[in-house]
């Protein structure tokens, strides 16, 4: 079930970035571990955390948040108590630009070093050991969402280790998420929201999303009855159009149109026809002002809608009523 569209612009909203500078102060360190990550009692390699620096930057995109990590050695641990205490449920893909950590969980061990990814999530006990110093950088996505675009990278309360082949193509993904992370801090509300929905595209594309993994014309049918009812139902709002209609449904702008090809129009162009019918109809049912009928259902420009209703109807909107 796709987000209404009131409820996926409340979470693109654009909040200041956080940022953390620890040197020597476990409490602190402790803190923004829990704020930025996930709960951990930590801990130095030989039991107690000494000496001790880590630089963290959180940054929010959308729905998801983009966490940019430098920390010395030390390690964690994760146990049900640190579990019970996470109040969000969230999944974590990981990408190591340098340094070397080693995960443990339930007696295995996985190394993870440059150019390698991790996938996590908030359900996960076990420990890490950073041992040496670690520059990563974290996808931070809720458990739905993640659920929904990465069946291929994650399982619930597991921690996998990607590389080689299987990491290829999480690769240009970091490459756009290391642009972001140089420039969400200077960017508008809008071009941030945009931003989210390209990195919510691309994650529907490499971890076969909702979309995706449907079930061949069944599912796309299914889709497609989804998306035009998601359409009516937000008509009003300006901001409807393709690629938020995707990014709600947790599909690419590829799979929305593959979807969307009985209906033989664009979906930009059954938008404006669906909003134009409506302004029809309020026009020959109501006596409200032309401009507050074109408001109503998402015209932010009189001019552009004048001309929008007079190619499809044939007649301007002001002279509509007598035609009718």
């Amino acid at each position: 079930m796709g987000l209404s569209n009131s409820e996926y612009h409340r979470l693109m909203t654009v909040e200041m970035p956080a940022r953390w500078e620890v040197t020597d102060d476990v409490g602190v360190f402790t803190d923004m571990l829990r704020n930025c990550y996930l709960p951990f009692a930590t801990t130095g390699l030989s039991g107690g955390l000494e000496v001790f620096s880590a630089t963290v930057r959180e940054q929010p995109l959308g729905q998801l948040r983009l966490i940019d990590g430098h920390m010395a050695p030390h390690g964690g641990v994760r146990r049900r108590r640190q579990v019970s205490s996470t109040s969000r449920d969230v999944v974590g893909l990981q990408y190591v630009l340098a340094g070397r950590e080693v995960v443990y969980r339930d007696g295995d061990l996985l190394s993870l070093g440059p150019g390698e990814f991790m996938v996590w999530d908030t359900d996960v006990t076990g420990g890490y050991e950073i041992v040496e110093a670690v520059r990563k950088r974290t996808l931070i996505l809720p458990r739905g969402l993640a659920d929904a675009l990465l069946p291929r990278f994650h399982d619930p309360a597991t921690i996998r280790v990607i590389r080689g082949s299987q990491a290829a193509s999480l690769h240009t993904l970091f490459d756009v998420l290391a642009v972001l992370s140089d420039k969400l801090s200077s960017m508008t509300p809008q071009a941030t929201e945009r931003a989210a929905q390209l990195v919510i595209q691309m994650l529907a594309d490499l971890g076969g999303g909702a979309g995706q993994r449907a079930g061949g014309r069944r599912g796309a049918t299914a889709l497609c009855e989804k998306v035009l009812a998601y359409v009516e139902d937000n008509l009003a709002d300006p901001a409807l159009k393709p690629a938020t209609v995707a990014a709600a449904h947790y599909v690419s702008i590829r799979t929305l149109y593959d979807a969307l090809q009985p209906i033989e129009v664009p979906l930009a162009t059954h938008i404006r026809a669906r909003r134009l019918a409506r302004c029809y109809t309020d026009l020959v049912t109501t006596d409200d002002p032309v401009g507050d009928i074109a408001a109503r259902w998402g015209f932010t420009s009189m001019a552009h809608f004048s001309r929008a209703f007079s190619k499809q109807y044939g007649v301007a909107p002001s002279r509509s009523r007598g035609a009718a």
